[in-house]
């Protein structure tokens, strides 16, 4: 940002959060229309499987360019340029060919890995650093509320105008957004710029996060806590149904505890660091909480009460997917003067592909050992290596303290 005055706080948080939840509201409409688009696709509901990993995929790629884009772009043209590609998208999933549908993924998947950093770097311009992590959390918060919107509008958008219409419809509503953004663009004159040597290339942003020991072991924890936190999204139901032996009702309750933990905990914590002025520090109680949350998941039974199951996936909603605004917060914090963007966009690098990465392992470990309580401790070990790395971050900052008060 090349102008000496901050931007509104209040108003840029709302626009930031409403963007960060039109995002996610883009990337889980397919998911939420799954059977009514398979019908009409002629294939197998699936699939969509394979649609949400093509999504990550191209958005763990599209987060190395993306902080380098928004540099040379800015942060809010950035952020328009987001929603813009994942309307293309959305529009795209509706032509009934399978080909074309993987290139509207392709295209979702671009503007989600861009969002993070442009909508990190108009939040970070506008908030002052001691209200950093409670307002990066806040935003952070809007993410799970934009799949709740799609998960509860979209399947009767699809009954009551089928699910072309439902696609077409968000598609427009994204470009809606994307017109309102010209409001808050007036608060960015010139924040634009040059793009710093080695941005621009693969793995070239990487560089700001492994240059740093905090910042490379704050994201080597989060690709570990990434991968815990979309298995337990991905299969929460599956395990409690299968492994435990509660219905498929009271699974769905456990879920929505795990998700509600979710929301109100990124506000919490946020809270809890700007009182304490540590992310890395609550990080890693966080992060040691889910840990011992995860524990339990093994030995859990169908004659636990249905509240203690509730309050188990809330501890853990709260811990594990309320991390991800302080988890922001802090590389904002940690990154070299004026490279929030890049810092950003790299360490959702780390996130995205650590989510990937744990779904993937929890399947092929299942596959291996055939019992979901064996495989719920590579859940506890990739739990364990987060909260390890998370350490290492607090040794790392108080290592480079000493080194500075020894240079004074």
């Amino acid at each position: 940002m090349n102008t000496a005055v901050r931007p509104p706080l209040l108003p840029v948080l709302a626009w930031s959060a409403s963007q960060h939840a039109l995002s996610m509201l883009q990337v889980f409409v397919v998911p939420a229309i799954a059977p009514a688009m398979a019908a009409g696709l002629g294939v197998t509901e699936s699939l969509v499987g394979a649609q949400v990993m093509l999504v990550y995929v191209t958005a763990t790629i599209a987060s190395l360019y993306a902080g380098s884009l928004v540099v040379r772009l800015g942060a809010v043209r950035a952020t328009q340029l987001s929603i813009a590609t994942g309307a293309a998208g959305l529009a795209l999933s509706a032509v009934p060919f399978l080909p074309v549908v993987a290139v509207a993924s392709v295209l979702l998947g671009l503007g989600y890995g861009l969002i993070n950093p442009a909508a990190g770097q108009m939040l970070e311009a506008a908030v002052s650093p001691e209200r950093r992590a409670f307002a990066f959390s806040l935003k952070q918060s809007a993410l799970p509320l934009g799949g709740v919107l799609a998960g509860l509008t979209a399947p009767g958008l699809a009954v009551a105008m089928g699910w072309q219409g439902t696609l077409l419809l968000a598609a427009l509503a994204s470009l809606v957004g994307v017109a309102l953004l010209e409001v808050p663009r007036r608060w960015y004159p010139a924040d634009a710029r040059a793009p710093q040597p080695g941005s621009g290339r693969a793995f070239g942003d990487i560089g700001i996060i492994w240059g740093s020991p905090a910042l490379r072991n704050t994201c080597l924890a989060v690709l570990a806590i990434s991968g815990v936190q979309l298995t337990l999204t991905t299969y929460l139901v599956t395990l409690l149904v299968q492994h435990v032996g509660i219905s498929l009702v009271a699974a769905g309750i456990a879920l929505a505890s795990l998700n509600i933990g979710g929301v109100l905990g990124r506000v919490a914590w946020g809270a809890a660091t700007q009182a304490l002025g540590s992310g890395s520090a609550v990080l890693t109680l966080m992060y040691g909480i889910g840990v011992l949350g995860l524990l339990a998941f093994p030995f859990m039974t169908a004659d636990w009460p249905l509240a203690v199951i509730c309050a188990l996936s809330f501890l853990l909603g709260s811990v594990i997917m309320g991390s991800p605004g302080v988890f922001v917060s802090e590389v904002v914090r940690l990154a070299p003067a004026g490279e929030a963007a890049r810092a950003i966009g790299a360490g959702y690098f780390f996130a995205f592909g650590g989510a990937q990465l744990g779904v993937l392992l929890f399947m092929l470990g299942y596959q291996v050992m055939g019992s979901y309580p064996a495989t719920l401790w590579l859940l506890v070990l990739l739990g364990v290596h987060g909260f390890l790395m998370s350490i290492r971050t607090l040794l790392a900052l108080r290592a480079s303290r000493s080194s500075v008060q020894d240079a004074g």
